[in-house]
């Protein structure tokens, strides 16, 4: 039984990764929190959030700062599908890019992002210094990384 709900934590799948999406949100919204803070968001600056889940951070920054982009990887469709359900998809998605795929495997562009956020999902990924290295590529210089736990 444990095996099978860490196997949904990790990538959540059909009606139980919904439910999974649904505590990650609750669970996570204090860490969340924090880590956008530490972020320090500027206007107009692009941000890239790695385990975006049911979106919560998502909606935050939104909700925080008119004037930036937000593209976001996860590797469950299930919480891209989520995550595109609790937000205003149509009046948000010019700013907004969701995505499903491995952090390690993403071709992300290169010096592209201003700051990149992870949130409780670092020891998860597969290859981390893959993934590590990948987001390093991506980053602006002077951008910012902040990855919780």
């Amino acid at each position: 039984m444990l095996e099978f709900i860490k196997r949904h934590f990790k990538k959540p799948q059909g009606f139980i990764g919904k439910i999974t999406g649904k505590i990650m949100d609750l669970e996570n919204r204090k860490l969340n929190k924090w880590a956008i803070r530490y972020l320090k968001v500027k206007p107009k600056d692009h941000i890239l959030e790695i385990g975006f889940g049911p979106g919560y951070a998502i909606r935050h920054l939104l909700n925080r700062y008119k004037d930036i982009r937000i593209d976001g990887i996860d590797i469950s469709e299930t919480m891209r599908q989520q995550a595109m359900q609790s937000l205003d998809w149509e009046a948000i998605k010019s700013k907004v890019h969701l995505s499903t795929g491995d952090i390690a495997k993403a071709q992300l562009p290169m010096n592209s992002y201003d700051k990149v956020l992870t949130v409780n999902n670092y020891t998860l990924w597969g290859d981390k210094e893959s993934g590590l290295e990948n987001i390093y590529g991506a980053l602006k210089p002077g951008g910012k990384i902040v990855i919780v736990m």
